[in-house]
């Protein structure tokens, strides 16, 4: 069916332009179907980044990076998103999408299932925008996450637009709204006003992304009071937003697979999250990435890869592996390790070790059980932190150990 130039631009306004109330604050782009309607035959569809469109300032301000394609992919993989017939009546959500990375990259991996599952192209957009949802608080990132599922989307628009007409594209899945407001709103048993058309507790069976990274200054009394079970001292985005995550799952094997700074191993600010992960959820696999400068664009920081399970029965053992950089991720060793030894306790708070083999993990459980901290009376070994680990207070041990000195919250 041959589409007029009208009726592309009438269903281009029915994909990008969401729930917006100043969406005709953007400029007025001419989409036409070269821009969106050629580019879905491609392999690998570069996503459209909107991030060179404002300063370093602001999105150090918002925390917003965009990630790496070999990070989403991994995230994906981790938290059992993947080419099968299984995912079909799952639901997925970006609760800070950004320019829609894991939104495509797993609307990809839907696609190949639908067809893979033998069902008629007509039905294929219909089911995806059933099954993949994106939020973002910034009007620009839901525009351009619109805009690459678009083009990702487009053959599967076109057929059901020819099956069932123009008016039976519903719009994209992609909302501009407050994901904490939100999640707050229905925790207390409240509908937030700007809420439309999107519940978000419990509902899904994949929670993916990549967080903001920044600390809250005065945060909300609403917000402080619902996270409260989280929260300790000066709390992070990121820490919200993994809490809102875990809210978010299915309460039987729902899971979550974040990037985020390592500083939540052991950092005494997030004592309170680690303990509500702990009791919420079953830790799946943890990626720790050793390479500080190269994982996101103009930013120093120490991240890893975390993988959670909602379940009330912990997992015996966390798969634990170490990549000195995001192009490792596929390659890395990996091993399990016995949850107890990955999740110590002292001092009446948690640390978790993250180490690149078993044997670590054995001699820092000797220590443990027999000495609280190197630090105390007992030992009277007084450690340093070197600089680069100051900031993040990170339990790690493995390669180079020798060469760094333990954190006062590490134990061994």
């Amino acid at each position: 069916m041959e589409f007029s130039d009208f009726q592309i631009d009438a269903i281009c306004k029915i994909l990008l332009y969401g729930n917006e109330s100043d969406s005709n604050s953007f400029p007025s782009w001419h989409i036409s179907e070269k821009t969106i309607f050629d580019e879905y035959h491609k392999e690998s569809l570069e996503i459209l980044d909107y991030l060179h469109l404002t300063s370093l300032e602001l999105r150090k301000q918002l925390g917003q990076y965009a990630t790496p394609i070999n990070i989403v992919k991994h995230i994906l993989k981790s938290a059992g998103y993947s080419h099968s017939k299984d995912i079909l009546d799952k639901k997925l959500i970006d609760p800070a999408c950004g320019s829609g990375a894991f939104l495509a990259e797993s609307v990809r991996i839907y696609l190949h299932s639908l067809k893979k599952a033998g069902i008629p192209i007509h039905k294929w957009y219909a089911m995806v925008i059933s099954a993949v949802c994106g939020i973002d608080i910034d009007p620009a990132a839901c525009f351009f996450a619109r805009l690459n599922l678009s083009m990702l989307l487009a053959p599967a628009v076109l057929e059901s637009a020819a099956k069932y007409g123009i008016r039976a594209i519903k719009p994209l899945p992609v909302y501009c709204v407050d994901t904490l407001k939100i999640t707050a709103s229905e925790l207390k048993g409240m509908l937030y006003t700007e809420q439309k058309t999107i519940t978000l507790t419990n509902r899904f069976d994949f929670v993916v992304g990549n967080p903001p990274y920044f600390k809250v200054k005065d945060l909300h009394d609403d917000l402080k009071e619902v996270f409260s079970d989280s929260v300790y001292g000066h709390p992070n985005a990121y820490a919200l937003f993994l809490h809102a995550g875990i809210e978010m799952l299915r309460e039987r094997g729902g899971r979550l697979g974040f990037i985020i700074p390592r500083s939540m191993l052991s950092g005494l600010y997030f004592k309170n999250l680690r303990s509500f992960i702990e009791q919420k959820t079953s830790v799946r696999e943890i990626v720790y990435i050793s390479d500080r400068k190269k994982v996101f664009d103009d930013v120093l920081h120490g991240t890893m890869v975390l993988c959670l399970e909602r379940n009330k029965h912990h997992r015996r053992t966390v798969n634990i592996s170490y990549a000195q950089t995001t192009k490792e991720l596929e390659d890395n060793i990996s091993f399990n390790v016995e949850r107890e030894k990955v999740i110590q306790r002292l001092n009446g708070t948690t640390v978790w070790f993250v180490s690149d083999s078993q044997e670590t993990y054995d001699i820092i459980n000797r220590i443990i059980k027999r000495y609280p901290l190197l630090s105390g009376h007992e030992v009277n070994c007084k450690a340093k932190n070197r600089p680069d680990c100051l900031e993040q207070g990170e339990a790690f041990a493995g390669k180079g150990c020798k060469e760094r000195q333990p954190s006062p919250y590490m134990g061994y």
